[in-house]
């Protein structure tokens, strides 16, 4: 439907601003994982970061996100 897709996009933009509040590294981290779809260790030897490093701010960063982002998803899903 033309009302969803509007949403959608709507959402689309919101997230970008988000990603873009983000903290420079939590939002390379995402770009890296989610975007560009690197594994974890692949992000690890990129960032010289340590794996468990990037799992822990990947997930912080994630779930600021996922926070920031519920209000809209409600939205889109009813």
């Amino acid at each position: 439907r033309a009302d969803q897709r509007m949403q959608q996009g709507d959402v689309s933009r919101v997230l970008e601003e988000h990603l873009r509040a983000l903290p420079e590294e939590q939002r390379t981290l995402v770009i890296l994982r989610d975007l560009e779809d690197l594994s974890y260790e692949e992000i690890a030897a990129v960032t010289g970061l340590p794996l468990g490093t990037v799992k822990s701010r990947l997930h912080r960063a994630r779930a600021e996100l996922a926070e920031k982002l519920a209000p809209y998803l409600d939205d889109v899903a009813t």
